[in-house]
């Protein structure tokens, strides 16, 4: 038994921080189905054996009529749909999240794209580098002097996912934090993290303001306790 045990959720995730809230979920209890496309996963990656754990599968051509409106039939027996596409894709094969929870109001729909709706770059395929050199996280950390090596105005590149992964944190209590208050009010509601913002979490206490505007953004090495 799970705190989310009974919970249904509907993952459309592909990549990392769609998947990876999912399967957070499915850890706790939640009962969790996969909606891949025909080709599978977009990402073929072992990582996958991780980030599918505990998680149903069903095989869907959100372009085909059928598999359309099986789909639509899944989303209505939801709780949680979860989906990390550009803003406005969903929509645009008929799963936007007006059009569910007006049929569906008590559906927690959770957006992760790489950009908000709201950006100039929300059409941007946002993919981890790019949304990681937008927010500024290769930059040359204070506590590395600049050198021959690492020349202050070059960027350093880190393979670590951290806009994802961290986006699929918040994501993950958003959505907890949603069925708290679907229980008050028996209302869903729509959650939208963005990966940019979410990246923010990982520097927002080491940004420097000056006159008013983000000057620059500081990073420092992440540790852990034992």
């Amino acid at each position: 038994m799970g705190a989310l045990e009974g919970i249904r959720v509907l993952d459309f995730g592909q990549y990392l921080a769609g998947p990876l809230v999912a399967m957070m979920l499915a850890d706790h209890g939640a009962d969790v189905i996969r909606i891949d496309p025909p080709r599978g996963p977009l990402w073929n990656h072992a990582a996958n054996a991780i980030l599918q754990r505990g998680k149903r599968s069903v095989v869907l051509d959100l372009k085909s009529p059928a598999d359309a409106a099986e789909a639509r039939r899944l989303a209505e027996s939801a709780d949680i749909l979860i989906e990390n596409f550009r803003p406005g894709v969903m929509a645009r094969l008929g799963f936007g999240a007006e059009m569910l929870l007006g049929h569906h109001p008590r559906l927690i729909y959770c957006s992760l794209p790489g950009f908000a709706s709201d950006d100039p770059r929300a059409s941007v395929r946002a993919f981890e580098g790019v949304v990681g050199a937008a927010a500024g996280l290769y930059r040359l950390p204070p506590w590395l002097p600049p050198s021959n090596e690492h020349p202050e105005d070059v960027p350093i590149f880190s393979a670590l996912p951290l806009a994802s992964s961290f986006a699929a944190f918040v994501a993950a209590h958003s959505i907890v934090a949603a069925l708290i208050a679907r229980r008050r009010t028996g209302r869903g509601q729509t959650i939208e993290v963005p990966l940019f913002d979410s990246a923010f979490w990982i520097s927002a206490d080491r940004l420097s303001i000056r006159d008013g505007k983000l000057d620059s953004i500081q990073t420092f090495p992440m540790t852990c306790g034992a």
